[in-house]
């Protein structure tokens, strides 16, 4: 869920929605598959922290911020390409995901409930 939530944001519009069709998606899947209390809140945690990785992840209509913020910058006659954009912001993210990831893995399969 994280992975998907993240790439989500930036394919599904912004991360609202993403994370709205996604809560969804996961409320649908925790009523059929009937999970563990774990591996749930596992995925509710997965997709909260993806959804707000995905919101300043590679372009800019992952977010609403980040739509205003190009509108600012064009306002002021400040050119930021998508690829600039999203070459500057892959290898932040990559770290801030890889850690966020292995904090919720920590607190799902080693934290006692």
């Amino acid at each position: 869920m994280y992975v998907i939530s993240v790439a989500g944001c930036n394919f599904m519009g912004t991360n609202i929605g993403a994370t709205i069709l996604l809560a969804r998606v996961l409320q649908h899947w925790i009523d059929a598959a009937q999970p563990s209390s774990r591996s749930s809140k596992g995925a509710v945690y997965a997709l909260a922290l993806g959804s707000n990785y995905g919101a300043f992840s590679a372009t800019f209509s992952a977010s609403l911020a980040g739509l205003l913020w190009k509108q600012i910058l064009n306002q002021k006659g400040i050119k930021v390409t998508q690829s600039q954009f999203a070459y500057h912001n892959l290898g932040i993210n990559l770290v801030a995901m890889l850690a966020g990831c292995a904090v919720l893995i920590a607190q799902v399969y080693i934290v006692k409930s």
